[in-house]
């Protein structure tokens, strides 16, 4: 890993050049920071934001020293503290409508059946990799998914919010209406951002996601 500070209180964790997938490196090395934290391995742990093959690590610099915080985080073990790590994490299961716009025509891409599609995507555990594009929207990804789906040739301008949809080797489902150029598969009505709760993204990063057909 490369460790870079990042301002005066940050530490940007770079994982690109991984033996290993990028993205599993650094769902693993948010999970191994975060378990770290919680158990005061690494003090003055202020918040953790991982993305697709980076981890951004805020201290507080009166509890910690950036150099000591990335001495510290070099030493960790990332595969027995990320499975320490998810037992903090919630369970969300996701009542879907598959009844997407794309969902016929990427099953034929596919080589499946929509029924079989939609079997598929409900029985896979998918886990909450990162967040990103808008509020609420996170990345979820299954170590079982076999698929590497395309997105759209042209966007769209306007998906409604609550869409389920696949692209590449992600599942997400879009928290307010927004363009999007994913394959849209399915409705769910539970919603992904509310300002009232006090968490007001649903799924949260190392959270675990079970989309249940409601069809």
């Amino acid at each position: 890993m490369l460790i870079k500070p990042c301002g005066e209180t940050a530490l940007l964790i770079d994982l690109s050049d991984s033996d290993t997938n990028p993205l599993n490196a650094a769902i693993k090395l948010r999970a191994a920071i975060e378990s770290a934290s919680a158990s005061g391995a690494i003090p003055g742990i202020a918040e953790i934001i991982p993305a697709a093959a980076t981890v951004l690590v805020h201290i507080d610099p009166a509890l910690v020293h950036l150099s000591d915080a990335a001495k510290l985080i070099t030493e960790l073990d990332s595969e027995d503290a990320a499975d320490q790590a998810g037992s903090a994490h919630s369970h969300i299961e996701i009542p879907v409508s598959y009844s997407g716009p794309d969902l016929e025509s990427l099953a034929y891409h596919l080589q499946l059946s929509p029924q079989k599609l939609i079997e598929l995507h409900g029985e896979l555990t998918w886990t909450a990799a990162f967040g990103g594009f808008a509020p609420g929207f996170m990345y979820l990804v299954a170590e079982d998914f076999p698929f590497t789906v395309p997105r759209l040739a042209s966007p769209r301008t306007a998906i409604p919010a609550g869409s389920v949809a696949l692209a590449g080797g992600f599942s997400a489902v879009y928290p307010q209406q927004s363009p999007g150029g994913w394959q849209l598969i399915g409705h769910t009505e539970v919603a992904m951002w509310d300002p009232q709760r006090q968490h007001p993204a649903l799924i949260q990063p190392g959270d675990t996601v079970r989309f249940i057909n409601n069809s």
